[in-house]
């Protein structure tokens, strides 16, 4: 039952968005938005109150909490095996340990759907959450920048 070929992740119909949830376009308190944020890291001691600020900033800027309600209504996860295994570009994956939102078994199950990339590198960081370039820019850089230095790769050839 657990095969990667026949099992479905995430959703493939968009999440039910109840209309109440409209509210958070008129009231947005800063209290919300730290309950995402610490929810979301995986220490949730690094969401600073700079950090809930800079969120909080960006949610009050005019269209952008009914833009991302729209998102949430309309997002679909699931359903994208295939688009996955068509990837033939090399493939960097970084992963939060801690990641709630994306548990780690699903970066595990990606790398091992990306079937037709020359080259797959999973990092995984430790203790780090969903937020894995805003809880960790330093060690996310870092990965990034050796990634993109590193000798080139070339795509797999597709045969017409």
């Amino acid at each position: 039952p657990g095969s990667l070929e026949k099992r479905v992740r995430g959703r493939t119909t968009p999440a039910q968005v109840p209309r109440v949830f409209d509210l958070i376009t008129l009231v947005t308190p800063k209290s919300f938005t730290r309950f995402m944020l610490t929810n979301d890291y995986g220490d949730p001691a690094r969401v600073s109150e700079a950090v809930v600020d800079e969120w909080w900033s960006m949610w009050m800027r005019e269209g952008n909490r009914a833009a991302m309600l729209g998102l949430l209504r309309q997002y679909v996860s699931g359903g994208v095996e295939d688009k996955i295994r068509a990837v033939r570009a090399p493939v960097l994956l970084m992963w939060g340990e801690r990641n709630k939102r994306v548990p780690l078994a699903l970066a595990y199950e990606t790398r091992d759907l990306l079937v037709n990339a020359p080259e797959v590198r999973l990092e995984v960081l430790p203790g780090i959450g969903h937020m894995l370039v805003q809880e960790a820019p330093d060690g996310s850089a870092r990965i990034v920048r050796a990634w993109l230095d590193a000798p080139v790769r070339t795509a797999a050839v597709v045969s017409p």
